[in-house]
């Protein structure tokens, strides 16, 4: 690959660098190395839970037989009784009687990133594994050992109660610190399950044939220059869990040789619009340029990533192009989402398309332009704003080249946070004014819906017809023997009284 340098040399001062990128379309800033994953070695411990409840119970045992005449009974029984409850957080009240060969019976994951390859393992009896000797599958024995070790020493103790009562209380001292140690082992194993949820090692529970292991490995892949600590920051970590035992996996990744610059690229802004970029961090070796996913791991100047993730823009037609200084076909957007100063780093201050003042050490520097302000154990102050940085991070400017004006493809419209405030402060107060016409309306029909109904009423009752009134006579009949008299008339007025 053959850069094309522009003709300008970084502007130098004590503690300080600016370097210009007014010519350029795209900054670039040197973050460290990059390696990719390809596979990992797996150290696995193997933990019998029961042998470590089985020890206590003999422990325990004893103990309330031949121990209470001890000075230290009571603090023994207590020291037990701890120990039992640790483990019952580990193991199932109920559970099925155990199997001679308890590998490969119904495993579940209990902490850490489910992997097929693991349960694979598992099932296709890791007994196997172990006797081939296999090298992706490195089977670790040296705790179980030490469980074991814990249950040979505890038997002897209990052997020498039976044959001498006179040593009880230098026996009871070495079985509390038995316990001490089983509980020791408990919580090392809680605390590995608690923080391989967060994909932690406990490195509490690794020994120093596991730390050679782990440091065989990243010699093997060429990182030299970091400490186990640091070597510890990219290993992974599953537990699996059976009721009556559990597998504690340590994959420790396995690297393609291939040494990558971790390089940031930040587009330049060029009249109101930028290059709109496939990724804004990328890995660059001679004949390859891959772009950066985002569940990589870090640790000082190393970032790991699975390859599998991700993906070679070699042959991409604008990104590698503006690297390589040929013509590019690229996509546009706007710029108004884009921040003029910029602080990527503590160490590093990108001044975008900025137009003013910088002050350092009482000199004050005009510039108009792109570029990237590197300083350490120094304060500068732009645009009325003062940045302070105590160290040197690992941050640093790339090189500028020169980079041809890509050929326009698309141009997208991108809002930046202020555009996208006043669209919502637009359209809030545009859903208020609709809300408020719409209560608004509703209030009025509901009005003249009332004085409708009123009004019918009304109609109703004035124009409702009178009723009939119907008057009855009634006279007797006459008789042959009666005389007519005149009787005055009296009506009825629908046999209502007349007052």
């Amino acid at each position: 690959m053959i850069f094309l340098f522009l003709m300008l040399l970084p502007l130098a001062l004590a503690n300080m660098e600016i370097t210009n990128y007014t010519d350029a379309q795209t900054v670039s800033v040197y973050k460290g190395l990059g390696k990719l994953q390809i596979s990992s070695t797996k150290l696995i411990h193997l933990i019998d839970l029961e042998q470590l409840e089985t020890e206590l119970y003999k422990i325990r045992e004893h103990t309330i037989n031949d121990l209470k005449g001890s000075y230290l009974y009571h603090t023994l029984t207590h020291e037990i009784a701890q120990a039992f409850t640790a483990l019952s957080t580990l193991t199932s009240k109920y559970r099925k009687a155990r199997s001679i060969n308890w590998i490969g019976s119904a495993w579940k994951f209990v902490a850490g990133n489910p992997d097929h390859d693991d349960l694979t393992m598992i099932e296709n009896n890791l007994n196997s594994l172990i006797t081939n000797n296999n090298d992706q599958v490195i089977v670790n024995k040296q705790l179980q050992s030490r469980i074991n070790n814990l249950t040979t020493i505890s038997n002897m103790l209990t052997n020498s109660i039976k044959k001498d009562n006179n040593f009880n209380n230098e026996i009871a001292t070495s079985l509390q610190n038995q316990v001490r140690l089983i509980k020791e082992e408990i919580v090392n194993i809680k605390y590995a399950i608690q923080w391989a949820k967060i994909n932690v090692i406990n490195t509490l529970l690794l020994n120093e044939f596991e730390l050679n292991e782990v440091n065989k490995i990243f010699q093997k892949n060429n990182i030299t220059s970091l400490s186990i600590e640091e070597m510890l920051e990219f290993v992974d970590v599953s537990v699996l869990h059976n009721k009556t035992a559990i597998i504690y996996i340590i994959k420790i990744p396995e690297l393609d040789p291939t040494t990558y610059q971790d390089m940031l690229i930040k587009p330049v802004i060029k009249n109101n619009f930028i290059v709109h970029l496939e990724t804004n961090e990328i890995f660059i070796a001679q004949k390859e340029i891959i772009n950066v996913p985002k569940n990589c791991k870090i640790s000082n100047y190393l970032k790991i990533c699975k390859k599998e993730n991700t993906v070679n823009l070699k042959q991409t037609k604008c990104i590698a192009k503006l690297i390589e200084g040929k013509e590019a076909l690229c996509d546009f957007s706007n710029a108004e989402h884009i921040q003029k100063i910029e602080e990527i780093d503590g160490s590093l201050i990108l001044l975008n398309n900025y137009t003013g003042n910088l002050i350092h050490n009482n000199i004050t520097y005009n510039l108009k332009g792109t570029y990237l302000v590197h300083f350490w154990n120094d304060t500068v102050q732009i645009n009325s704003k003062q940045f302070n940085n105590k160290e040197k991070s690992i941050l640093k400017p790339g090189t500028p080249i020169i980079q041809m004006s890509p050929i326009e493809v698309e141009r997208l419209k991108i809002l930046s946070l202020e555009s996208l405030e006043a669209l919502n402060i637009k359209n809030t107060k545009h859903l208020n004014n609709v809300t408020t016409h719409s209560t608004i309306n509703r209030i009025a029909i509901l009005c003249l819906l009332g004085t409708v109904i009123l009004l019918s009423i009304i109609s109703k009752i004035h124009f409702k017809p009178r009723e009939k009134v119907t008057i009855q006579i009634q006279q007797e009949p006459p008789t042959l023997n009666s005389k007519l008299k005149p009787r005055p008339i009296q009506p009825e007025f629908n046999n209502i009284p007349y007052f």
